[in-house]
């Protein structure tokens, strides 16, 4: 039955692919066509200038992105298109109220939360809103200014705090940043051509608070609550204590909609892009990189996080990532796991990725019913244990533990994307299905193995390898202790090729004989799967 249900997924998920063959094109015009019948009446522009920003690099533009956040709001239930247009400029922007005493300039107030030592208030807030634009040009940039206070601190003498032990909750010492921009319970809404700098390197930074480093606010974008039709374009958060993008939705609609397109996210503290909650996340030709690499570094560490949490969130489905990057993060490449048994991460779709893990795993927890087709690995893949997968799809993918390999195969338009891999590091074992038991299909990929294990493959009779190509070229040092090169223990093996490429060297595949086979394999040059050797087919 298992072997059914993956059989249906991937075939089923191929027709899908097929069917919508620019994903991209379709979703753009799905966009554009829900904000048409929207807003049918003229358009309105408001330059961020008209709220008194100055743009000039010196002046402390807060209240003025606060005053338009205002005016924004005012008009949710208006039926006609708001633009908030952000000329080109230097836009600083960051002031923190202290626990009772709050900010005042004219007729606005900031205050922090009665719990709070430091609190930076949110810049762009559209909460509630509806029919936004916010558009940049080249140059346009938002920036928060140095020596804003970041982690713990006492509220009495503004001193950094340093807890003795994590976790630590206690809010009496949190010191918060702020997000940047922020949309909740929010439907068309379209962000592009913009600049955020969260500028962690100028803050002052102070103890640990949460569970493990600071998990305080200091956010890019926040997409939160029930949201539907959201476009994000061309915008590039960088150097953030906490998340470059953060998605915490409710939705559970099929139709609902948020894309994220040619946008960045990078050195950020804790995630590129953490998705802890909603439906029908697309993401397109945006790279996550960096992460953890920059003044602070929190766990996990990774550029895409997919953690469907309890509080406040809901489960992380239907994802759709396409030509994106992960690469050079502290951590993983990506990571699914999920803080709630209740919660589900499934259905998601990588086709032409490129993720590359540099001392941690490339790819951690893959989601259930989810594939990856045309993606490129550099680094290992792993499940946990214990941790079985349903129905997940590995087509045409290509695998390595060398960084020049895998650049020699990316097509030009994602080569050009990636930056210098520094600090690589090889790991122990490039694929590692040795933990669950659930349907597993790789299919017409490729291995080019030099520098680690190759495969450990123990998934049960779901767990398939089948049409691929795996090349061995050792490099002697790495062989002087192992006899071993590879494990594949209960499994099946379908018109697979071994390929030994190696110079005076015997390589042996261990297996404990429960690999099943189509008869179909084949070894080539001085290598033996179990007892098949060289030259045989199995």
């Amino acid at each position: 039955m298992k072997k059914l249900i993956l059989f249906l997924w991937y075939f089923s998920s191929i027709s899908w692919a097929f069917g919508q063959a620019d994903i991209l094109q379709s979703s753009i015009q799905q966009f554009n066509h829900i904000c048409k019948q929207a807003a049918k009446q003229k358009s309105v522009r408001k330059s961020i200038r008209e709220f008194g920003a100055k743009g000039d690099g010196k002046t402390n533009d807060t209240w003025a992105f606060i005053r338009a956040s205002n005016y924004l709001k005012a008009l949710k239930n208006s039926n006609y298109r708001v633009e908030l247009f952000i000329p080109k400029g230097i836009y600083l922007i960051g002031m923190q109220a202290k626990r009772d005493n709050p900010l005042k300039h004219e007729d606005l107030v900031i205050q922090t939360p009665s719990y709070e030592a430091f609190y930076g208030p949110i810049l762009i807030d559209l909460n509630g809103c509806q029919n936004i634009s916010i558009v940049g040009e080249e140059g346009s940039k938002i920036k928060y200014v140095n020596g804003l206070k970041f982690g713990s601190f006492d509220a009495k003498t503004g001193k950094p705090y340093f807890p003795e032990k994590l976790p630590f909750n206690n809010s009496y010492y949190a010191a918060s940043i702020g997000v940047l921009l922020f949309i909740h319970n929010a439907k068309n809404i379209e962000v592009r051509n913009l600049e955020l700098d969260g500028n962690i390197q100028g803050a002052e930074i102070g103890g640990n608070w949460g569970d493990l480093g600071i998990q305080l606010g200091h956010i890019g974008t926040y997409i939160s609550g029930i949201c539907d039709n959201i476009l994000v374009q061309n915008v590039h958060c960088h150097h953030f204590g906490l998340d470059g993008f953060a998605i915490r939705s409710k939705d559970t609609m099929n139709n609902s909609l948020k894309i994220i397109l040619n946008c960045k996210s990078s050195w950020n503290g804790r995630q590129g892009l953490s998705w802890t909650g909603g439906n029908n996340l697309r993401c397109f030709k945006t790279t996550f990189s960096e992460t953890g690499q920059s003044t602070l570094a929190t766990a996990p560490g990774a550029g895409l996080d997919i953690e469907p949490e309890s509080e406040g969130g809901s489960s992380c489905v239907n994802g759709y990532f396409e030509s994106c990057i992960f690469q050079n993060n502290k951590s993983f490449g990506i990571l699914a796991t999920s803080t709630a048994p209740d919660r589900i991460s499934r259905g998601h779709v990588f086709t032409q990725c490129v993720l590359i893990g540099t001392q941690s795993p490339a790819l951690k927890s893959p989601a259930s019913h989810s594939r990856f087709d045309q993606c490129y690995f550099l680094g290992a893949l792993i499940t946990p244990n214990g941790r079985g997968l349903d129905a997940l799809v590995f087509n045409q993918c290509y695998f390595t533990d060398v960084p020049e390999l895998l650049v020699k195969q990316l097509p030009i338009t994602l080569r050009q994307k990636i930056t210098k891999i520094d600090s690589y590091v090889p790991p122990y074992c490039l694929l590692d299905l040795s933990w669950g038991k659930g349907s597993t299909l790789i299919e017409s990929c490729r291995f080019d193995i030099q520098q680690s294990i190759g495969m450990m493959l123990d998934g049960g009779p779901y767990c398939i390898l089948r049409k691929s190509e795996i090349n061995f070229r050792y490099l002697p040092p790495f062989l002087s202790s192992r006899t071993n090169i590879s494990f594949m223990h209960d499994c099946v093996l379908e018109s697979n090729k071994f390929i030994n490429l190696t110079a005076n060297r015997h390589l042996n595949i261990m297996s404990n004989g429960k690999i099943k086979s189509n008869r179909r394999n084949r070894c080539s040059g001085e290598i033996t799967v179990g007892s098949n050797h060289t030259g045989n087919d199995f």
